[in-house]
């Protein structure tokens, strides 16, 4: 009858020990899709800052050509993944190793926006990790204006950075 417990013990004992270990496989797991996903929305959002001095008026439109987008408030739930669709994307050369999808940016201005003196961009990025139902969403809000001292000069800073 000891035996018999003993043994209904040790049985016990390894059957949680197997499910403790997959709960930590799958969270791994978790955790490194999580990962690739983040660096793909980073690396994304660092090939559209670099390009963001190129960006001029005529560039943006309501219906938002190649990802650039005029509108009237920056009140859009960017979090919702039907925003996200490749038509409606900058175009990123990035294809991250182990990511499902490449990354989208969307880049948004304010209509009311002079170029001429300053403008204001909301840079979005999203990236897919391994797994396509694994996303990570990251803005950063970029400020461009001309010193006062000097017209001929544009500057251009990032003020605001978030992840979604």
């Amino acid at each position: 009858m000891v035996s018999l417990f003993l043994l209904f013990l040790l049985s016990l004992v390894a059957v949680s020990g197997v499910t403790v270990s997959r709960l930590g496989v799958y969270a791994s797991q978790s955790f490194v899709d999580d990962f690739i996903a983040r660096n793909a929305a980073f690396a994304a959002l660092d090939i559209a800052l670099a390009d963001i001095s190129r960006f001029r008026p005529n560039h943006f439109s309501g219906q938002g050509a190649g990802g650039k987008y005029l509108v009237h408030s920056f009140d859009r739930n960017l979090q919702a993944l039907s925003a996200w669709q490749s038509v409606n994307c900058l175009p990123i050369n990035l294809t991250p190793e182990a990511a499902a999808e490449s990354p989208c940016v969307m880049v948004e201005t304010l209509d009311s926006t002079d170029f001429s003196a300053e403008a204001v961009y909301r840079v979005s990025a999203i990236g897919i990790g391994s797994a396509p139902q694994t996303h990570v969403v990251l803005q950063g809000w970029v400020y461009q204006y001309r010193q006062s001292n000097d017209e001929a000069t544009l500057v251009t800073e990032l003020r605001g950075f978030k992840v979604l």
